[in-house]
Order: C-alpha cells, then sequence, then structure tokens
C-alpha cells in the first residue's frame, strides 16, 4: 500500500500562508470541516479546559473532545491526541491549543486546533494518504472526500478552497 506522508512545518504560529498556497488549502478544507466542532469546543467552560490541561487530565480532555464530536462526525473519526497547551495571561483571553486527529478513508490528519473567545484555527501538523496521489489536487480531492464521509450531516457552508477566509 503506498503513502503520501506531507509533514507542515512545526514552527511558531504564524500568519496564513500565501493565499492559493497547497498548504493553505489543505488548512481551509479541515476548518471547513471543523469550524462548527471548533464552535462546540468554544461552549466549554475554559477554566476547566485550564484545569485539565494544568493537572494532565487528558481523559477528561478526550472525553470532552469525543462528545462535541459525536454531534457533528462519525464515532472514531476525530480523536484528542493527548496532547494540549495554553496560554493564560492577566492582559488577553485565554487561548487553548488541542491536538487531534482525524481518521477516516485512508486519511489521516493531525492538526492542532487553537480555540480562543471567539475564534477557532487550525494549523495542519501531518497529512497522510494511503492512495499516493499524483497532484496537489487530487490530495485535496482525497481530504476533503474523506472530512464530508465522515460528518453524520453536511457541513453549514459547502466547500470551496475559498470557503474559510481567514
Amino acid at each position: 500500500m503506498n503513502k503520501l506522508t506531507r509533514r507542515a512545518t512545526t514552527g511558531e504560529r504564524k500568519s496564513p500562508p500565501h493565499t492559493g498556497s497547497h498548504q493553505e488549502c489543505l488548512t481551509r478544507a479541515l476548518m471547513w470541516a471543523f469550524d462548527d466542532l471548533g464552535s462546540e469546543l468554544r461552549l466549554i467552560d475554559v477554566d476547566h479546559l485550564i484545569s485539565y490541561i494544568h493537572s494532565g487530565a487528558h481523559g477528561n480532555i478526550r472525553d470532552l473532545v469525543a462528545s462535541s464530536a459525536e454531534l457533528f462526525f462519525r464515532e472514531g473519526t476525530v480523536s484528542y491526541l493527548d496532547q494540549a497547551s495554553m496560554v493564560v495571561t492577566w492582559s488577553s483571553v485565554p487561548r487553548i491549543v488541542l491536538n487531534l486527529e482525524f481518521r477516516n478513508d485512508g486519511v489521516v490528519a493531525r492538526f492542532e486546533m487553537l480555540l480562543t473567545t471567539s475564534v477557532t484555527d487550525i494549523t495542519l501538523r501531518e497529512l497522510t494518504i494511503e492512495q499516493a496521489e499524483t497532484t496537489a489536487l487530487a490530495e485535496l480531492d482525497c481530504l476533503v472526500d474523506a472530512l464530508r464521509n465522515a460528518r453524520l450531516k453536511p457541513a453549514s457552508k459547502e466547500w470551496s478552497p475559498k470557503s474559510i477566509q481567514n
């Protein structure tokens, strides 16, 4: 079985890549599919998330992610990778980062989901596709199809590489 693995850069969170880059299109696909999950996770009391991250209560975070994901995705397609971080200061809103994995139809995407008061952002860290795709467009189509097939109901917006503007 051929596999294609693409690792995203793991440096500091930067402004979005140049419009139209392949990496940005892959990230936009994840943002499109996970927009409603991010909104659901932002409803969780941030004090609880901070406490769970601080104490290493990954089982609690895993349960919260699973119960939120089951509203939108088939069971087992979205999981928490037992890694989270936070930035909490007196002068700004808390920033929570959850490491998540999406797995469906031979596609595995590992990514970070940043949650703040009103914003969800995603940073793609690794994408693995079991079937070797020959073009960037075919790779994107494979990811979008896997995301669509994993959903219990269609996303609130129709997919377009320009559907989510940062």
